[in-house]
């Protein structure tokens, strides 16, 4: 295989794991005088270390900024790890790569699209306001749809 033919496989790997272990988050936190901020967030998050090692590789073949948060185990739940992609130029990259090649989360992946958008024609002290809260309510709405697999959804 070629140098592209790999990148593409890693990528569609890399899309396909997003898929089943992944997901999108506009967090909501508050801003001292501003009141409410929305931060985008892509995370994958597994408990197996060679699933995450292989997801960090590829993300850094692809130059997207992410870092590593390892959560210890707590009872019955294995130790997992969660790579986290934060904030809206970081978000953006990793979007214009995947949303392509998303099936399942195409919705979720546009919103955030749109959002960011929105987000960087303003300036950075634009205050948020009712757009931004219908986003992350929306968002949180999508992310609630529960999908259905079963053999008459998947045969239409």
């Amino acid at each position: 295989m070629g140098n592209q033919q790999e990148r593409l496989f890693d990528l569609g790997w890399l899309v396909g794991s997003f898929e089943s272990e992944g997901g999108f988050c506009l967090a909501k936190s508050c801003c001292n005088k501003r009141g409410w901020r929305y931060t985008p967030l892509c995370t994958i998050s597994n408990t197996d270390n060679n699933f995450i090692f292989a997801c960090i590789e590829i993300l850094k073949s692809l130059d997207i900024p992410h870092y590593v948060c390892f959560k210890r185990s707590t009872g019955k739940h294995r130790p997992c790890r969660d790579i986290i992609i934060r904030g809206y130029q970081r978000c953006d990259k990793f979007l214009k790569f995947i949303i392509p090649l998303l099936k399942t989360k195409k919705d979720q992946a546009n919103l955030m699209r749109e959002f960011i958008d929105y987000r960087l024609s303003k300036n950075y002290r634009y205050p948020y306001g009712e757009y931004e809260d219908n986003a992350h309510k929306r968002m949180k709405e999508l992310n609630k749809i529960p999908r259905d697999y079963t053999p008459d959804f998947i045969n239409k």
